[in-house]
Order: structure tokens, then sequence, then C-alpha cells
């Protein structure tokens, strides 16, 4: 069965912000990726727990889990976007309700520790997701505009499939050796070296 594909979102959409993970350090990069958003034209939304904070994570896992499950259930809300990735995501999966996300389907972004939601929405829920910037990486600083500009583009539906190469990388490491690490070496100048064999590049 085909995987589930979120509507596209163009500007004037409203992004939802949740915190399955880490907490944000700070107030003003929460801001500035607010701001960012703002100034392609979106709305933003955070979710009732989304400056919630409990040790390392973003409010324990029942206020993490209920605003994921808000956001999807949400009419207002038109993309899930993850905070920032941290630890402690896992925790809400066995407290979420797929059924009801899969009759939701949107677009969820989020990336490092948010590995595991992707893993579970795809798996439970059958939808496909984004592994992408989180809310906190928009902003001073924003990822390089390659990353944001491909990120507003499939959002907005305008593509899909592999992403083009960056001709302004210098470094791309393969997983594990293959074409990708030979075409890497290729691309990287003399005097710069590839460490580190395993560590995943885009």
């Amino acid at each position: 069965m085909p995987a589930l594909v979120g509507r596209p979102a163009p500007p004037g959409s409203t992004i939802g912000v949740v915190t399955p993970g880490s907490a944000p350090e700070s107030r003003g990069e929460v801001e500035r990726g607010v701001a960012w958003w703002e100034s392609q034209g979106y709305r933003v939304k955070l979710m009732p727990g989304a400056l919630a904070r409990e040790d390392w994570h973003g409010g324990s896992p029942e206020v993490r889990a209920a605003d994921l499950q808000a956001a999807f259930a949400d009419p207002e809300v038109d993309v899930v976007q993850t905070m920032r990735g941290g630890y402690g995501s896992a925790q809400t999966i066995p407290l979420l309700d797929f059924d009801a996300i899969k009759e939701a389907p949107k677009a969820f972004v989020g990336l490092s520790d948010i590995t595991a939601l992707h893993a579970a929405l795809l798996a439970r829920a059958g939808l496909a997701t984004f592994y992408g910037p989180s809310l906190t990486m928009f902003g001073q600083p924003s990822p390089p505009s390659f990353t944001s500009e491909r990120f507003l583009r499939v959002l907005r539906g305008e593509t899909t499939g592999p992403v083009p190469e960056d001709s302004e990388r210098l470094t791309v490491v393969s997983i594990a050796g293959g074409e990708g690490e030979r075409t890497a070496r290729r691309r990287v100048p003399p005097r710069f070296h590839l460490h580190h064999r395993h560590a995943v590049g885009a």
C-alpha cells in the first residue's frame, strides 16, 4: 500500500510546532524560527506544551504526546514541525493514537532524535514524513539556502524525489563504503579529508 502523504502547504499555511524530544535552549531561538517562517509567508502555532520543560525533555511524555496528537487533529495546522531533536521522542510513541493520525495525514518534519517518530509514523500510520530542519535551526544562523529552499519547495508540493547535488558542499561522506563515497572523494579537493568513514553526509 502506498504511503500516505500530507497535502502541500503553500504560503499562508500554518506550521504547528511540537516538542517531542528536548526543550529549546532559549526563547530567542524560538522567536527567530517563528520570524523566519513568517518571513516566508507562513503562520506559526506553538502547541500548548511546546515550551514546557521537564529535566532534559519538553515536558512529560504525556504532555509531549498530547501535543503531537493535537497537532495532527487540529484543522488549522497544515504542517507539524518539531522544535528540535535532543532526547526522548521515543517515549511518546506508546501514547499516540496512530489510527487517528492516519485519518489526518500531514507533513511531519524533524531530525536527529525525531528519527524514532519518523519510523513509528511510517510503520503504524503509513505516513511518509520529512527528515528536515527543526524550528530552532532557522533564524540566525539558518541552514544553507540549498537546504531551506529545497525544504520550502517540497512543502509547497513543487518537487519530490532525489535531492540534487549541493555544489557548495566540500565533504560528503557515505554511511558505508560504496559509490557515494567514491563520488565524494572525487569531489573533495586534496586539502580536505574524509575522516569519518561511517558518518552521515547530506
